[in-house]
């Protein structure tokens, strides 16, 4: 297989699955390259776009919920005769001559726009390759069901039907989960881990994070967390790519022994394993994560769009606890902290929603596909 993964910048997420698949197909033998779907417009479209879809999340993060609660609006916002679609298919040349010229026989996305794009590049250049889009988030992204693809990859059965009503054939769709990287699914005992992040054994440890750009009420929580708990708890934030956030902490707790700050990580893997309570934006990848390494969530209703769907699923499912302010945040955490029976019943809820071989399930399907 000669993989090409199209992603987008507008979010870590997508990135982070795509190279979730990308070290499957090289496992196998395959080849894969991963690219960024908006710069086949151009690289100033994908960074403006990018900058946007962040300075939105961060300051304005009710902006896209409409178009993931209306049906009318979800249904049609990307249609083709939308100029916004239009727009995005300007794309499919540039697409549609790298296909072509790397001899590519499977395009793989992980964003719906780069499946508007393929679906118009497979038309114009009738290319005879194998195609996909990957769901990130625990429901269906706005135009995902506008696009001819081969096959469509979703986190779990309950979205399929809305796929089917809207023209989806139910045999190309299937129930993959979303893939995580490899480094997740390695098992770290949790002691060594916390010895790593320098938190003694016995202290229970509350990990913060608001995803990769450092979104919602982190410091308002963590200044209710840092006079509620005691000396043996410790407290680590991951500020992300928010740069400001970061430094803004790392002067207000410096004198703090029990409260760690931390940049973008790249590797979040031993700080899940430090952790017994996780606190965070009902992000796509950091639930699947958490729920892989079986940490309890506490999520935190920032951005609403596709999260408030993730939210809603593991709430429904008993695989996490939420609450309606700051105030009310933080009691769930000093619960969960109180009761180990309950946060272990939350996490064996989280093993049993998430798929660990999602890559692998994506791709022996692609690879059958004739």
């Amino acid at each position: 297989m000669k993989a090409l993964i199209l992603s987008s910048n507008n979010g870590g997420g997508h990135n982070t699955v795509s190279a979730a698949i990308k070290e499957c197909i090289e496992d196998h033998g395959g080849t894969a390259d991963i690219r960024d779907s908006l710069s086949f417009i151009s690289d100033a479209v994908s960074d403006m776009i990018s900058f946007s879809h962040v300075f939105m999340y961060r300051h304005f993060p009710d902006f896209q919920s409409d178009y993931y609660t209306e049906t009318e609006k979800k249904n049609k916002v990307f249609r083709e005769d939308k100029a916004l679609r239009q727009f995005i298919d300007l794309g499919r040349f540039s697409l549609g001559k790298l296909i072509q010229q790397e001899n590519y026989d499977t395009v793989i996305c992980t964003h719906v726009f780069g499946a508007m794009m393929l679906t118009e590049a497979v038309k114009h250049y009738e290319l005879n390759i194998r195609t996909a889009i990957v769901e990130t988030d625990y429901c269906n992204t706005p135009g995902s069901s506008n696009n001819n693809v081969d096959l469509h990859f979703v986190p779990h059965a309950g979205l399929i039907s809305e796929l089917v009503d809207n023209g989806v054939p139910e045999e190309r769709i299937v129930v993959s989960g979303i893939p995580v990287r490899k480094h997740i699914l390695r098992p770290m005992d949790r002691k060594i881990a916390k010895h790593l992040t320098g938190i003694p054994e016995t202290h229970d440890h509350i990990l913060l994070m608001g995803g990769s750009m450092g979104c919602g009420p982190i410091p308002e929580l963590l200044e209710i967390l840092s006079r509620r708990v005691s000396p043996e708890t410790d407290i680590s934030v991951i500020c992300g790519t928010n740069i400001r956030m970061q430094e803004e902490m790392e002067d207000r707790y410096s004198g703090q022994k029990n409260i760690h700050i931390f940049g973008y990580m790249p590797d979040m893997s031993w700080i899940y394993a430090a952790s017994d309570i996780f606190v965070t934006k009902a992000g796509g990848i950091s639930t699947t994560e958490a729920g892989i390494t079986g940490i309890p969530m506490v999520l935190v209703n920032v951005i609403g769009a596709c999260e408030q769907f993730n939210l809603k699923f593991f709430l429904e499912n008993n695989a996490a606890m939420t609450g309606d302010d700051e105030s009310e945040l933080a009691d769930r955490i000093e619960e969960l902290l109180k009761d180990p029976g309950k946060r272990r019943m939350i996490a064996e809820n989280m093993r049993a929603l998430v798929h660990a071989d999602a890559a692998e399930i994506i791709y022996n399907h692609i690879k059958n596909v004739q």
